[in-house]
């Protein structure tokens, strides 16, 4: 890539189910790219495949949320989803910053020959 062009990135991430929502991934990611190059133009654009993801993604790209309780398939109570262990979020945006600065590094380095 030539010097006086700064490079234009998209990122497009899921969520890391359980860990991080999309754009957490997505803003991980983003600086680690700016770590590198720092006058690149990032977008960063929350996405989901239909799972849990999905629900967060929506207000982000402008929807407005509405609680609903329903039933399980049995007929049951809904799950309480706050009495679920949590896991383990530390160092997962570190992790993906890092991951991805190595990754800028490859891509923006001058090709061999």
């Amino acid at each position: 890539m030539g010097d006086d062009v700064p490079p234009r990135v998209v990122i497009a991430s899921d969520s890391f189910t359980g860990l991080l929502s999309s754009l957490d991934v997505a803003d991980a990611v983003r600086l680690g790219l700016l770590d590198v190059a720092p006058t690149a133009l990032v977008a960063v654009v929350a996405v989901a495949d239909g799972g849990e993801g999905t629900v967060a993604a929506g207000p982000d790209a402008g929807w407005e949320g509405a609680l609903f309780e329903v039933p399980g398939p049995t007929g049951a109570h809904p799950l309480d989803l706050e009495s679920e262990p949590a896991r383990s979020r530390a160092g997962a945006p570190d992790l993906l910053r890092r991951t991805a600065r190595r990754i800028a590094q490859d891509w923006l380095s001058p090709a061999p020959g």
